[in-house]
């Protein structure tokens, strides 16, 4: 500001005092113009009146295709009237006149630094912040549509909207369509989540990958898909590739994955922390995660390219009976059904019917915002198969029940709701009469 300008005009003076001028050229420290020029290129640029840059909460930003962001909102205390970027924001980005940056990246892309320029209080300033864009792999499970569209009572499928039944699974198709890509060599692209798969079951090929039926210990699995550059998927990137759609199983797209096999399960990588030397395994016919011991226990492969992405499992308590998932964007009840907050007291939640709980989310009107049951993937995005004991995290969910219902129905078996495991992880269908627990959601 104004000591800064003096500055240069006592250092020109003393300058040009000490060095007679010789030349009477603009950038020449002992020309009589240079005064003159440099102090209105001071004046004109701003840089002699100069401030803070937008204050982001961090420098180095990993974003995921697909996925909006969350939270890229300067804190500055001044007002910001004004923001543009040098180079221009990842495609899909939207940089506001604040300096927020919100929507979602299309395309991957590796770290770039971007000049974020703003004028704050009256005041230039610029801040550079990195950004990369990474493919969302496993991480798209709470994003992705379990792709069920229609909808069901107790017992077969009805008009969704159905007030009796309300706001369930078939209701809601906001989610990241599923997207594959046949490349001809024997592997499908999934062009949501990035992750290149095996066409066929290891071991079985042709026309339908009809020919060949092989079983594999889980070291042999990992052997076998290392040998052809792939590997084993974990069970967060396997649960995305199942389809609740369609109405008989197997629970896959058997387009781009024929003659995926049903009767044994396939493994995944993921270990069963409860149980040392256990793998969780997945079950195409009835769309469940079990667990299985590794050694001489034989199961189908389906292999798997990409980066090993899991979810972040990250999330903000806002005091009110609510937490938000950073990463989803979902907000979910920090209770169970018939607990109070805070603390989610009564240790043991009160038990509802399947119809029983999609109306109790309905009508909930906690926080001021409107609730429904979660889907099947929503559910499992809470689940985190790397903790001991219940999987979900008891610092934002206390005294979390043994099993949620979730508002995705069988689809081959309509008396039917899939239902997740708090403290296995486990999931499965149940019987909607049956009684089980119930935590709501809210967005996204």
């Amino acid at each position: 500001m104004l000591p800064r300008i003096v500055f240069i005009l006592l250092f020109s003076l003393l300058y040009s005092f000490c060095n007679p001028p010789v030349l009477n050229h603009s950038e020449d420290g002992r020309s009589k113009s240079f005064l003159p020029t440099q102090f209105v290129k001071c004046v004109m640029s701003g840089y002699c009146l100069s401030g803070p840059g937008p204050n982001y909460a961090e420098s180095v930003y990993t974003l995921y295709r697909l996925a909006n962001v969350d939270s890229m909102i300067p804190s500055n205390s001044g007002e910001i009237t004004s923001c543009s970027s040098s180079p221009s924001l990842p495609s899909g980005l939207i940089l506001g006149s604040d300096c927020s940056i919100s929507g979602a990246p299309v395309s991957l892309q590796t770290n770039t630094s971007y000049s974020i320029n703003a004028s704050v209080s009256g005041k230039p300033g610029s801040t550079v912040i990195q950004i990369q864009v990474v493919s969302l792999g496993g991480n798209a499970l709470g994003l992705i549509r379990t792709n069920q569209s229609l909808c069901y009572n107790l017992t077969t499928s009805i008009s969704c909207g159905d007030a009796t039944f309300p706001r369930q699974d078939g209701d809601f198709r906001y989610y990241l369509a599923r997207g594959y890509e046949d490349k001809g060599d024997g592997t499908i692209l999934d062009t949501t989540t990035g992750l290149l798969w095996g066409k066929c079951t290891l071991g079985s090929s042709g026309v339908g990958c009809a020919t060949g039926n092989v079983l594999y210990t889980y070291t042999n699995a990992v052997s076998s898909c290392q040998a052809i550059g792939m590997r084993l998927p974990s069970v967060y990137e396997l649960y995305t590739i199942m389809d609740q759609g369609v109405g008989a199983t197997p629970f896959i797209d058997g387009t781009f994955f024929p003659g995926t096999n049903t009767s044994t399960p396939y493994w995944t990588s993921t270990d069963d922390v409860a149980t040392s030397g256990n793998k969780m395994t997945i079950s195409f016919q009835t769309s469940s995660a079990d667990t299985s011991a590794t050694g001489a226990n034989t199961r189908y492969v389906r292999c798997v390219r990409g980066d090993s992405i899991s979810p972040s499992f990250s999330y903000v308590d806002y005091g009110n009976g609510t937490v938000k998932d950073k990463f989803t964007r979902l907000i979910w009840q920090t209770c169970s059904y018939g607990q109070s907050y805070p603390g989610c007291s009564p240790a043991s939640p009160v038990g509802r019917t399947w119809q029983q709980a999609l109306n109790e989310c309905n009508s909930l009107g906690l926080a001021g915002r409107s609730w429904r049951l979660p889907n099947k993937n929503e559910l499992l995005s809470l689940t985190n198969y790397g903790k001991t004991g219940v999987v979900f995290d008891s610092s934002f969910f206390p005294n979390s029940s043994n099993v949620y219902w979730s508002s995705t129905t069988n689809a081959s078996a309509n008396g039917n709701a899939f239902i997740v495991n708090s403290n296995t992880g486990i999931t499965n269908m149940y019987s909607k009469a049956g009684a089980y627990s119930t935590r709501c959601v809210s967005g996204p």
